[in-house]
Formats: C-alpha cells, sequence, structure tokens
C-alpha cells in the first residue's frame, strides 16, 4: 500500500471514531440530561437507568478497540473515567 493510500485509511479511521465519539457523546448527555418514565413502572430506578448507560458506553469500548492509535488512547481514556 502506498504511504498514500496508508495515510487516506487512517484519515477515514480517524473520521470514523470522531463520529463514533460525537454520536455516542450525545447519546450518553441526553440520557444523563433527563428522568426517564415508563409507562408501566414510572420512574426508572437506578438499576434500569445504569443499563441503559452501559449500552453506549459498551459501543465506546468497541469504537475505542477499532480506532487508530492516537484516538484510541483517549477513546480508552474516556471509556475508563
Amino acid at each position: 500500500m502506498s504511504d498514500v493510500a496508508a495515510h487516506a485509511e487512517r484519515v477515514a479511521a480517524a473520521r470514523r471514531a470522531a463520529e463514533g465519539l460525537r454520536y455516542l457523546s450525545d447519546e450518553l448527555r441526553t440520557l444523563l440530561e433527563v428522568v426517564v418514565r415508563d409507562r408501566r413502572r414510572g420512574v426508572l430506578d437506578g438499576a434500569a437507568r445504569r443499563a441503559e448507560v452501559d449500552a453506549p458506553l459498551a459501543l465506546l469500548a468497541e469504537l475505542a478497540s477499532g480506532a487508530p492509535p492516537s484516538p484510541q488512547r483517549e477513546l480508552q481514556r474516556l471509556h475508563t473515567t
């Protein structure tokens, strides 16, 4: 693979990581800003809220594992913080 092609591949991977982080950040922000109500149970308890937050965090870990080295470290830091 040429240097140009390798560079283009790294840039594309970094863009995918940035887009994924932007989406997951928005989802987490939305989950943490609101009180979530379930039609049947009323306000969700801590365990149910935790389950909702765990899903995007699992996706963040997956995003980090496939990211290029430089953003990968930052994504892993965000996941463990």
